[in-house]
């Protein structure tokens, strides 16, 4: 009795997995992307955030944690306004990545990028990071 039940658990598992595993191929091969009111096709990165934005967003769930205010910059980057050029003797980090990176359900001033370059800058580092970000991207 035992046995059967470890042997349907561990078969009903993997065929939840499977399936998952199909359905994930499945999206990736037909191009499925999610459409999120911020993001803009782009040819060299795939996906990026609409410039000058302003909106809050509504994502799923009641929580008021989950409606987000989007502030973009004149470069599409959940980010504050940068100069094209860099000074001189400033180090800029380029910060590229998903969900965790783009920070958008928290306040810009909160997420990690903003705050080690507020604490690397009053070390007196001449650095800047850049939130290349971008939600929902895989």
């Amino acid at each position: 009795m035992r046995s059967s039940f470890a042997t349907n658990s561990l078969l009903l598992f993997f065929s939840l997995c499977s399936v998952l595993l199909l359905l994930e191929g499945y999206l990736r091969i037909t191009g499925y992307q999610q459409v999120l009111p911020y993001r803009v096709k782009d040819p060299a990165a795939d996906m990026f955030h609409q410039p000058n934005l302003d909106i809050d967003i509504v994502l799923p769930g009641n929580s008021p944690e989950l409606h987000p205010h989007v502030k973009t910059n004149s470069f599409g980057m959940l980010d504050k306004e940068y100069p094209l050029k860099h000074q001189p003797g400033t180090l800029r980090v380029n910060v590229i990545g998903d969900s965790f990176c783009a920070a958008v359900e928290v306040a810009q001033k909160d997420n990690f990028h903003t705050i080690l370059e507020e604490r690397m800058q009053k070390e007196g580092k001449k650095i800047e990071f850049l939130n290349f970000g971008v939600r929902s991207t895989g």
